[in-house]
């Protein structure tokens, strides 16, 4: 993991980053693991949770958040976040890594997934901000951006200098 790679074009495709994020989508998911080791073999990992993985990648405080856990309805996902501030040719950025889980085959996912919404304004939820958007996956949003902001605020993260990496599969991307 380079993280000067933050440093660069950010409308420029970088093949290592896209690799790295989909490897950090890959092991949000229950039951899945990443095992790393560096090539001196001095530092490894058996990758059995998304915070192991972003420890071994120098991340601070690693978290997840299960959405079920904070809401009883359907549009709920799980998020990871952790951050790196990095210094690089006199340039400091804090990258804060935004990890969305996909749909894991609940039942509850699922239904979230089905709801786009009525044709006419639905004002059954507060938290769908835009109703030009899919129900499900807007309620989820917003509440995954809640959480980030309040992680935000939690670790002292300067929102001038950050620098957002966000990946995720499926309902999660």
């Amino acid at each position: 993991m380079d993280y000067r790679w933050f440093f660069g074009s950010n409308t420029t495709y970088n093949k290592k980053l896209s690799v790295m994020s989909s490897l950090l989508s890959a092991v949000m998911y229950e039951g899945s693991s990443l095992s790393l080791n560096d090539s001196t073999k001095t530092q490894k990992t058996d990758g059995k949770t998304i915070q192991q993985v972003m420890t071994y990648f120098g991340m601070s405080n690693p978290k997840s958040y299960a959405l079920n856990t904070l809401y009883s309805d359907d549009h709920v996902s799980e998020v990871a976040l952790g951050y790196r501030t990095v210094k690089y040719n006199n340039k400091q950025k804090t990258i804060l890594a935004v990890i969305i889980r996909g749909t894991n085959g609940t039942l509850q996912e699922w239904t979230s997934n089905f709801d786009v919404g009525q044709l006419s304004t639905d004002t059954s939820s507060d938290e769908w901000k835009n109703t030009k958007n899919h129900k499900g996956f807007d309620i989820t949003a917003n509440r995954i951006m809640k959480l980030v902001d309040k992680y935000i605020s939690e670790n002292g993260i300067s929102k001038s200098s950050v620098v957002y990496w966000v990946t995720g599969h499926s309902r999660g991307a």
